[in-house]
């Protein structure tokens, strides 16, 4: 299981949530798998990728170009990281 900053362990939803939360500005922000660019105020696809690249960072994982057109949600999204921790 991924751990954020404080070491604790928690799921990559959960992690995905807090930086959305951070990068958009909406601390509050309550996501769901299903949740798409057109349910968040101020997720737009220059926002996509500068989350995309905080989320490679933060897991140390590269989802690559191919696999990052195909995200279209928040579910696409985790299943992508949860897929290269998994399998590199």
């Amino acid at each position: 299981m991924p751990k954020d900053p404080t070491g604790e362990e928690t799921s990559v939803f959960e992690q995905v949530q807090a930086v959305f939360r951070k990068e958009l500005g909406l601390p509050g922000l309550e996501l769901s798998l299903a949740h798409t660019p057109a349910d968040i105020p101020k997720w737009d696809s220059l926002r996509s990728m500068m989350i995309l690249r905080k989320l490679e960072k933060h897991f140390n994982v590269r989802v690559g170009v191919e696999k990052a057109m195909s995200i279209k949600s928040v579910g696409d999204l985790v299943a992508a990281l949860e897929d290269k921790l998994d399998h590199g």
